[in-house]
């Protein structure tokens, strides 16, 4: 495939045929057949109004762990392989357990994210045959396929350039390869053109999930509970950066960076790193982001985990954290050892280290 004629598919308004187009000025549905193997393109335009980010928004759509939530049609996903922090190998599982009727599908693709100078996000998938994804020999789960499942994203700014609000469209379609009812291939139908208002709502109530904004090394597993605020990822250390990111980014120093968002956890985070020696950890409230370094190269190879989940004592504020069960300043200092004191520092930036 080539990522940037996927890309191209989403602002395209003429080659492809969109049979079901929804926008400010209504909605399109063609007629269906009484039985129908193919569900047409349809588009989505909409305006999502808010403090989001683009960036926010794409790792939304992203997330499996959120878009179990606010996909009707989608049971879970994952990341199979990575080529690169914006290229994967992608195994989603499209099941019936919120749409009756629909036999246990999958789909097996590849899936781009790209990002424009002015700060519009790209995101588009398209069907792949992988050996890494093989197909079910008991024939209990079909595979489907996508010539285009697709978001973007584009801010609008206010004078001091904050986000206001993102005008966001939405563009799919799928064969699910054998026949499907009428009512229910509408009804999907029908659930797919309010994706974007089922984004905003999935925000409204849950929030933005924690992401990977970069990886000092390769990711081997990600995973996010929605319900538990529970957040998990695993990779591989790689203690110094290549020579071509020294030469790129001689400022910033080489870390793995997750953001996540402050109203997720009201009473603060719970970090836990391991392993627990030769790491260290930043936390930086005022862009809502945490970073773990490497101290040294002995680390280097192994497997990393990172879990994030809610403190739970409500009289902590957001800006508290415990990282490897210790907790951040004196927000509450009848349960802070002195034997601890040597660890706090300001509450804007706190940072903790590994033996």
């Amino acid at each position: 495939y080539e990522d940037g004629n996927l890309i191209e598919n989403l602002n395209d308004t003429t080659s492809l045929t969109y049979e079901c187009i929804k926008s400010a000025t209504g909605k399109l549905v063609t007629p269906l057949d009484s039985e129908e193997n193919k569900m047409p393109f349809i588009r989505v335009d909409s305006t999502i109004y808010g403090s989001w980010t683009a960036e926010q928004l794409c790792s939304v759509v992203h997330c499996s762990g959120a878009r179990k939530i606010w996909d009707t049609l989608f049971e879970n996903g994952e990341i199979v392989e990575r080529f690169s922090q914006k290229d994967y190998l992608v195994h989603w599982h499209l099941g019936s357990s919120r749409m009756q009727s629909l036999a246990n599908t999958d789909v097996s693709a590849v899936t781009t994210i790209e990002t424009e100078s002015a700060g519009t996000i790209y995101t588009a998938s398209t069907s792949v045959s992988d050996p890494e994804i093989p197909l079910d020999k008991s024939k209990s789960c079909i595979r489907a396929h996508i010539d285009l499942y697709g978001w973007s994203f584009r801010p609008n700014l206010d004078d001091q350039g904050k986000t206001v609000s993102i005008e966001a469209r939405f563009v799919c379609n799928i064969d699910f390869k054998y026949p499907v009812p009428k009512q229910i291939m509408e009804a999907q139908i029908n659930a797919w053109m309010h994706s974007i208002e089922n984004l905003q709502n999935y925000l409204s109530q849950y929030n933005c999930p924690p992401y990977i904004r970069r990886v000092a090394g390769k990711v081997k597993w990600e995973a996010f509970d929605a319900v538990a605020n529970y957040y998990q990822v695993i990779y591989t250390a790689k203690h110094q950066p290549s020579s071509s990111y020294r030469i790129k980014r001689k400022e910033t120093r080489w870390c793995t960076e997750i953001r996540f968002h402050k109203d997720m956890f009201p009473h603060g985070l719970d970090i836990q790193v391991s392993p627990e020696t030769s790491m260290q950890c930043q936390v930086l409230f005022d862009h809502q982001t945490i970073k773990i370094f490497t101290a040294n190269d002995s680390v280097e190879g192994k497997q990393v985990s990172l879990t994030l989940k809610p403190l739970e004592d409500d009289t902590f504020d957001y800006t508290t954290y415990k990282y490897n069960h210790v907790l951040s300043k004196d927000v509450k200092e009848t349960k802070i050892p002195k034997e601890n004191k040597k660890y706090f520092s300001s509450t804007e930036t706190q940072t903790f280290e590994g033996n």
